[in-house]
């Protein structure tokens, strides 16, 4: 009987196989027995087909915003949307020579199985055939970050987790006044309602030696920038070259709670090796130097992406100068 079904189940793949080569077979004549102009018009329809489904996921990516989520163990799971938006200000017309570099509109936003929250808006705008930049920054953030005490020979086991309550409002100006040199202005808030540990019964020696309650408060600064703008993209350059210097000053009288003067510094420089820019070579300093008198959110914190520290936690070493 089992010899009789192993005979049944052969005869029908073989059945199987025959209709569709047959099927597969019949298909290929047709194609070939269909006339040039006919098949060059159904590959035009394919492909118009293709462009006009692309054209679709552009336009919801530009409209809606991408899911995140991770997870570390002073956050628990984290949940939030991220939205990035890339655009010309301007005449879209414009010849390449005059045409508005890309403006920039970045959002961001989380909370935390523990209940910690984080909103962050975040605009670069060129304007006027790129004569003229303005930056602005909003941000709200309930979060908690580990605070390994100042300097340059703080111990990983000292950690102590830290919770912030900020609210920021950073902005500047800058206008073209030589060929991709600007001067402007900016102007820095900070208001840190709340600086506390979170958890008071740990280990860390620094909940008994570093009071972190002292740093809430408000710090308040007017500021100067110097920027050379020689990119040939600002968002995916292939040659060319990025200097950007600020100098700011907070102070009582603009309602600052700590006084201090912070300067950052930021140079790049893009190389092409190959023709057709196929090798690109490019390099970054970052710097930048605060005095005495800056709480330790005013300190540059080493760590995290935007130091091209991939893998170094943020603010894993504070001090007055990072470079």
């Amino acid at each position: 009987m089992r010899r009789i079904m192993q005979i049944k189940i052969s005869v029908l793949l073989v059945s199987m196989c025959f209709l569709l080569s047959s099927n597969v077979m019949a298909q290929s004549s047709d194609d070939e027995a269909q006339p040039p102009q006919e098949q060059e018009a159904d590959s035009t329809s394919l492909k118009a087909k293709a462009d006009k489904f692309n054209k679709k996921m552009e336009r919801l990516i530009q409209l809606f915003p991408v899911p995140i989520a991770s997870y570390a163990e002073e956050t628990g799971v984290l949940y939030g949307l991220t939205k990035f938006n890339d655009f010309n200000i301007g005449d879209t017309n414009a010849t390449d020579t005059f045409k508005t570099q890309p403006s920039t509109v970045t959002a961001l936003i989380y909370y935390t199985q523990k209940k910690q929250f984080k909103f962050n808006i975040e605009t670069d705008l060129m304007f006027h055939h790129n004569k003229q930049n303005l930056k602005a920054r909003m941000t709200y953030l309930n979060f908690p970050l580990l605070f390994y005490g100042v300097g340059d020979h703080t111990k990983k086991e000292d950690a102590a987790n830290v919770l912030y309550e900020n609210v920021e409002i950073v902005g500047s100006f800058s206008q073209q006044i030589i060929k991709n040199g600007f001067v402007g202005a900016s102007y820095k808030y900070l208001n840190s309602l709340k600086v506390e540990y979170t958890d008071t019964n740990s280990t860390s020696p620094l909940i008994d030696s570093v009071d972190v309650s002292k740093n809430a408060g408000v710090t308040s600064g007017f500021g100067f920038v110097f920027l050379y703008e020689g990119r040939d993209n600002r968002l995916n350059p292939f040659k060319g070259a990025y200097f950007n210097m600020e100098v700011e000053f907070f102070r009582k009288f603009l309602g600052s709670n700590f006084q201090y003067t912070r300067l950052f510094i930021d140079t790049r420089k893009y190389v092409s090796l190959i023709k057709g820019d196929k090798l690109i070579l490019a390099g970054q300093v970052l710097g930048e130097f605060v005095t005495d008198g800056a709480n330790i959110q005013g300190l540059p914190a080493l760590g995290g992406p935007d130091w091209g520290s991939r893998g170094v936690y943020f603010g894993r070493f504070r001090d007055n100068a990072s470079l």
